[in-house]
């Protein structure tokens, strides 16, 4: 199996997982909220250091990650605001492995 096909298989295995939780907790859907703001919290920084390793041969690559680098941006603050509305924040939360 392919590198392409492992992540694939990964991201369905986690799909099948999201799919069976309880969205209509409001514990659930509070915590999910709360995770997302730990990670797209560090995504952004990710991003930047992979594209800093892209080689000038490696344009479109870099032209990929620096444009997901823009559309991570502020998406921690998404997170903040849809929790401050369930009258709670991230650091009611702790953030999990």
């Amino acid at each position: 199996m392919n590198l392409h096909d492992q992540i694939y298989q990964s991201i369905r295995k986690l799909e099948k997982a999201a799919n069976q939780l309880n969205w209509e907790d409001p514990k659930v859907y509070k915590t999910y909220l709360a995770q997302t703001y730990y990670y797209v919290r560090y995504i952004t920084r990710i991003i930047a250091r992979a594209a800093s390793h892209c080689t000038p041969e490696q344009a479109d690559l870099f032209k990929l990650l620096t444009h997901g680098l823009q559309e991570e941006k502020d998406h921690d603050q998404l997170a903040i605001r849809d929790l401050a509305q369930l009258n709670c924040s991230p650091s009611d939360f702790p953030e999990l492995a």
